[in-house]
């Protein structure tokens, strides 16, 4: 009886690992520039898809970032996926946008964009850690496991 506890659950926790393993590897961010939802109540089936605009205009509305910094970091977001090269000056950008951001949710997005580079040469690896280092024990969960994704991401490239 025993034994087969014991097998029971090592056959759940192979299976946990590997589904978490498999989530790490996918890409959070949506291909195209409307984003559905994936909620299974009706009443929110029935909603329209929103647009990036849309959505920027929400985030500025809730006061995390404005509409502008949303449409661009998302569209890095996109490109840095989609090609895993950023150019020298939205890499700039993107630095600059988490010194002067103050909302982790907005840092969120701008570090997910540095996860995509690859391969990341020692001089942006440098310049990536000295950004989130202020966030890296800040006390926000938010931004501890953003800073721990892109410190992987450093490490495994």
């Amino acid at each position: 009886m025993i034994y087969t506890q014991t097998i029971s659950r090592l056959t759940l926790l192979c299976i946990l690992v590997f589904a978490l393993a498999r989530c790490s590897h996918e890409s959070p961010a949506p291909k195209s520039p409307v984003v559905k939802s994936d909620v299974q109540s009706p009443a929110l089936k029935s909603r329209p898809e929103k647009s990036i605009s849309q959505l920027g205009a929400e985030m500025q509305q809730a006061g995390i970032m404005s509409q502008k910094d949303y449409i661009k970091v998302h569209s890095l977001q996109l490109k840095t996926r989609d090609t895993h090269r950023i150019s020298e000056e939205d890499f700039a950008w993107t630095l600059s946008f988490l010194k002067t951001s103050g909302n982790s949710m907005a840092r969120a997005r701008a570090m997910t964009a540095l996860t995509y580079i690859h391969p990341m040469y020692s001089a942006r690896k440098a310049r990536i850690t000295s950004a989130i280092a202020p966030f890296t024990n800040n006390g926000d969960p938010l931004d501890a496991a953003y800073t721990k994704r892109v410190q992987r991401s450093i490490h495994n490239n």
